[in-house]
């Protein structure tokens, strides 16, 4: 057992380990863009485990009766201004109302809508925030036009999406974002989800204040159609029609937003305001975009209103285990180089896919059952480049350390 220990905890190995790491930050502050890379960057580069388990595995959950969505379509500011005149006899507790009115256009459109909005009790319009790449800040704050915010309040609908030019997938959101003006003032903003919980339901909302997290990780609960269908829809007809129950509105949340020109047809179509999401059911290699904008925000004010929040792994922790795992794969890579060199490569091989299965497993497992993301990005990395890096690190570095060493030795000795 002392004999496994020592070798285990060998200079070798930490330093092996060290190199592997100066590696990995090496490689990931080069900028480097190929063609060559791109169909697997395509299809893998916005792909999580955790993916995975939100579209297949993760356990149903009931639809959320809090929250109904109100079709707009491409509704001009009239037709907007009477459905909010409907919304508004069934006596929602909050209308939020996901879409800019920037421009004056003119009395005959501009007047109903703002009389609508003038009578609508707790209307929240949406916000924008601006960022400047030169301060590395948001400077500026976009809104509706004056006339219309005056009878609101604002929440912006920023959303973090990764690969902008490839992908718009939305995994977090931010409740609280910073607004630094030019003349020094710093405004805080709340998200629109934020400020609708804020109103709703006070209680749900000091929750999410308390947890004090800038970012937070989006549980989905669902969407509007198909099998993980989970929230109330009236489309644009139902409700001029009044195809649709009162219940639906009476002291709930009311979402107003774009879901295509009818919501029957909204499910495989690329759109402005439409995002990839860890629901969609091509997690590899992404082809439409399965979720609206407007859906996503019902899915953020359902996980505040349910208090139902995923945890995440700090940086630091991630970098720490991503060592650790390290540390003891390049130990048994060691091992097996002494024992068996003539073998190194298929099972060097083997031992890496199978760790690499059991980190996904540990992975997913903390993710269903304890709301507890981890990221093990970097172990993965790691264990991928280990057995190259370690055998270079032998053939290479040690060996060249070690000449100086002689050389050196020699010279001082003579």
């Amino acid at each position: 057992m002392k004999y496994y220990l020592k070798r285990i905890f060998s200079f070798d190995n930490f330093f092996a380990t060290t190199f592997i790491f100066l590696i990995m930050w090496g490689l990931s502050n080069l900028k480097i863009q190929t063609e060559v890379f791109s169909p697997i960057s395509d299809m893998f580069g916005d792909f999580e485990i955790t993916d995975l388990v939100s579209s297949r595995i993760e356990a149903e959950t009931p639809e959320d009766t809090n929250i109904v969505l109100v079709n707009i379509g491409n509704l001009s500011r009239k037709e907007i201004a009477a459905q909010i005149e409907i919304i508004n006899k069934y006596n929602p507790k909050v209308v939020g109302l996901d879409a800019f009115f920037r421009k004056h256009k003119g009395d005959e459109l501009d007047a109903p809508l703002e009389t609508a909005f003038s009578k609508t009790h707790n209307l929240i319009l949406a916000s924008k925030l601006h960022y400047n790449e030169i301060i590395d800040e948001f400077d500026s704050l976009e809104h509706s036009h004056d006339k219309f915010v005056r009878y609101a309040r604002t929440g912006h609908t920023n959303f973090i999406t990764e690969g902008e030019t490839m992908f718009r997938t939305a995994r977090t959101f931010v409740p609280f974002d910073t607004v630094k003006y030019k003349n020094g003032i710093e405004v805080s903003v709340p998200a629109f989800a934020t400020k609708i919980v804020e109103i709703f339901n006070p209680n749900s909302f000091q929750t999410l204040a308390k947890r004090g997290n800038a970012i937070e990780i989006i549980r989905y609960r669902g969407n509007i159609f198909g099998a993980r269908r989970k929230f109330y829809v009236i489309d644009i007809d139902d409700l001029i029609q009044g195809n649709f129950s009162p219940s639906l509105i009476r002291n709930k949340i009311v979402l107003m937003g774009y879901l295509g020109d009818r919501v029957p047809s909204s499910k495989n179509t690329w759109d402005v305001d439409k995002f990839y999401t860890p629901l969609n059911s091509k997690y590899v290699g992404k082809a439409f975009q399965d979720m609206f904008g407007i859906v996503v925000h019902a899915n953020v004010i359902s996980m505040i209103l349910h208090k139902d929040y995923i945890d995440e792994s700090s940086e630091l922790l991630s970098i720490t285990l991503g060592f650790i795992i390290c540390f003891f794969s390049v130990a048994i890579f060691h091992l097996i180089f002494q024992r068996v060199p003539l073998l190194f490569d298929p099972i060097s091989k083997a031992f890496q896919l199978v760790l690499i299965v059991i980190l996904n497993f540990i992975v997913a497992y903390l993710f269903l059952q304890k709301n507890y993301k981890v990221d093990l990005g970097i172990a993965l990395i790691a264990i991928a480049l280990a057995p190259d890096l370690f055998e270079i690190y032998l053939q290479l570095i040690k060996r060249g350390i070690t000449f100086l060493f002689k050389k050196v030795y020699i010279r001082t000795t003579k």
